[in-house]
């Protein structure tokens, strides 16, 4: 998976250039902008038992729409500064980079967290004690033996899949809504 990222931004930066001076860096930025949502939202859809090749496609759109969106950003961001103070601009940009990552990596994992758990939660719900039923349909008998627990590490890994789906539907819809912000850029003088 993360061959097809590296390979496919690889692509992206070399159509990145072409692309840019053709249509703009705001056009530009919106495609990267709606391909990496796109992505996103495909991984919204994974399950816990999606195929191989549909991971490595969206692992790839994902590795083609960034640098679609953050190369032509740092053209339009430093266009419009003095040589002077380009040096600070760089540093700053990293530093706000790096806090905006790092806080959106901590949002993101809590939100994990507490989803799991919640759809952990939601799952074991009917499976109580009191419903041989359901147990006799899912060939466990409710004790301390080895079934039970394969049978909650299941519920935990299914949980755990919902989270996980949940997730890169809020990091999609999160993506696009950035869109709107990527015309309120000034584009480079010429």
């Amino acid at each position: 998976m993360m061959a097809a990222r590296g390979a496919a931004s690889i692509v992206a930066m070399q159509v990145v250039t072409r692309l840019g001076a053709r249509i703009g860096a705001r056009a530009t930025m919106s495609i990267g902008v709606a391909i990496a949502s796109v992505s996103m939202f495909m991984m919204g859809r994974f399950s816990v038992d999606t195929p191989a090749h549909v991971v490595v496609w969206a692992a790839a759109l994902q590795g083609f729409g960034v640098p679609l969106i953050f190369m032509p950003l740092l053209v339009v961001g430093f266009a419009t500064l003095p040589r002077r103070a380009q040096a600070e601009a760089v540093s700053l940009m990293t530093l706000l980079r790096n806090v905006g990552s790092s806080i959106g990596v901590s949002v993101t994992v809590a939100l994990l967290a507490r989803s799991a758990q919640a759809n952990q939660s939601w799952l074991v719900e009917n499976f109580t004690a009191y419903d041989p039923a359901r147990w006799q349909a899912a060939g466990v008998v409710p004790g301390p033996d080895a079934a039970t627990g394969a049978l909650v590490g299941e519920i935990a890994r299914q949980a755990a899949g919902i989270a996980y789906a949940n997730d890169f539907s809020l990091l999609g819809a999160t993506t696009l809504l950035t869109l709107p912000f990527v015309f309120l850029l000034r584009g480079p003088r010429s």
